[in-house]
């Protein structure tokens, strides 16, 4: 296997309680390290969530920078944004389940900080089909999962496939799980045209 892999740092928050879940979900691309932490929030709202953006320092035992704070457009209780994310490049992807069907919520850094949230719902709007409970992207594509999709006879799960379009994303096709209660979705990796 060549070479051992050693710890260098350890990645916390001060401010964030026992029940923050503070990793839950995590993503790594070049210097941009993203940490979830869906049960950030004990007073108004509850267990709103949040995701914090590290970006790695040349020397990487050194003190890290303080990362940046991701948050929701609106904050609601039990939102837990920051259950999954995923992130290429500049663009983070952050899932917020279950909140009502659940959201999506995709970000660029920019030169000046971090663009406006780009908030993505399912086409269908149910009620605890945990849309973005799983979260995927790479190059042009995301991928989202929804594990408890249900159709008029059956509950498969799904994975909702988005392709970008200029600067924001649109829904390119619906894939469904198997079989009943699959929790097809429940998690969920994509690397260019290859999604599982």
């Amino acid at each position: 296997w060549g070479d051992e892999w050693t710890r260098v740092n350890r990645l916390h928050r001060e401010t964030a309680s026992n029940n923050s879940l503070f990793g839950a979900a995590i993503g790594i691309s070049g210097d941009l390290v993203v940490v979830g932490a869906p049960n950030v929030g004990e007073g108004n709202p509850l267990e709103a969530g949040e995701v914090y953006a590290f970006t790695k320092p040349s020397d990487l035992s050194s003190m890290w920078p303080e990362p940046d704070i991701l948050v929701a457009d609106v904050r609601q209780d039990a939102d837990h944004f920051g259950i999954s994310v995923a992130v290429e490049g500049d663009t983070v992807v952050v899932g917020a389940a279950p909140r009502d069907s659940g959201a999506v919520y995709a970000f660029t850094k920019l030169a000046s900080g971090w663009s406006p949230p780009e908030k993505l719902l399912s086409d269908r709007n149910v009620v605890n089909d945990f849309f973005g409970h799983s979260v995927a992207i790479s190059g042009a594509r995301m991928a989202i999962g929804t594990p408890r999709f249900m159709t008029e006879l059956d509950e498969p799960g799904g994975v909702y496939v988005l392709a970008r379009s200029g600067t924001s994303w649109e829904e390119e096709q619906l894939i469904l799980g198997p079989s009943y209660l699959s929790d097809f979705g429940n998690s969920v990796g994509i690397s260019a045209d290859s999604i599982v």
